[in-house]
């Protein structure tokens, strides 16, 4: 029962909580290892279109507060993307300085260039620290995690549909709850509103499965009218995607396709309670 995992996840954090306190916090150690510098991200995705610049930022972690510097550069041996035809570095030099009038950080800058044709594919983009001194590039580590990062640009030139509207639902899917028989088919009604380009807000992302299912735990049509069953889904190209927090505290996701001739949305959605259903949605 949704409610008894729910006391079940209480409990046992009361008990965590209750034997952490009769052991011994350990003494803190100073890290007194070698500086070193780190990207702040180990991999992004950005779209093809995006107009702003993307900003990735790279740290110096030093232990006596001195002055660092290191260059960056293209590792044109991994990227897949070409400079000035995909994207280009909108620094003046590879230089990055370190110090505490810049809280001990710098900053590389990309531009991401629309090339308006669809080919499908997700380009990359690899930048190396080089140069460092006064400390190593990436965690102290064999694999020396964040001394590069990867930009992946993904081509959204392609035929999309916008998807706001009034559907009809089918949805089939079955529920790891005991109030539930093993396989359930309902069909309801849902409405989609644009947010922005591409973003949707769906009304009930369950397509009327958890009012069948969870009523009995307070899942009524009255909450899913106030919004409770709302859920932001994107759409790129012909692919609809969401990930969300549903009414019982676990992650949802939400994975499909839009056909763009009829407007008919397929999409199959799971929580971590691995309650999991394939919905079709059939534009009225």
């Amino acid at each position: 029962m949704k409610q008894i995992y729910t006391h079940l996840g209480a409990l046992l954090l009361l008990i965590i909580f209750a034997v952490s306190c009769n052991k011994d916090v350990p003494k803190s150690e100073l890290y007194e290892g070698d500086n070193f510098y780190y990207f702040s991200v180990e991999e992004i995705s950005v779209l093809e279109s995006v107009p702003n610049q993307i900003a990735i930022v790279v740290h110096y972690s030093t232990k006596d507060g001195g002055n660092g510097s290191a260059n960056f550069s293209v590792n044109t041996t991994l990227s897949t993307a070409i400079i000035d035809t995909d994207y280009s570095i909108v620094n003046s030099s590879s230089d990055l300085s370190f110090n505490s009038d810049n809280g001990f950080s710098d900053t590389v800058y990309l531009q991401i260039i629309d090339n308006e044709e669809f080919t499908g594919g997700i380009l990359e983009v690899v930048i190396d620290l080089e140069n460092t001194q006064n400390g190593k590039a990436g965690f102290v580590g064999p694999a020396n995690f964040k001394s590069s990062t990867k930009i992946l640009i993904q081509d959204d030139d392609c035929p999309t549909r916008n998807i706001a509207g009034d559907y009809t639902s089918t949805t089939t899917g079955t529920s790891t709850d005991d109030c539930c028989p093993d396989v359930s088919t309902v069909e309801d009604e849902v409405q989609i509103v644009e947010i922005s380009d591409g973003e949707y807000q769906i009304s009930d992302w369950s397509a009327g499965l958890y009012v069948f299912w969870y009523e009995i735990y307070g899942i009524t049509p009255e909450l899913v009218s106030a919004g409770a069953l709302n859920a932001q889904i994107s759409v790129l190209c012909d692919d609809v995607s969401a990930e969300f927090t549903e009414p019982f505290g676990t992650i949802a996701t939400i994975t499909g396709k839009v056909d763009l001739g009829t407007g008919t949305i397929t999409y199959s959605w799971v929580n971590e309670f691995d309650d999991k259903a394939t919905v079709t949605l059939t534009p009225k």
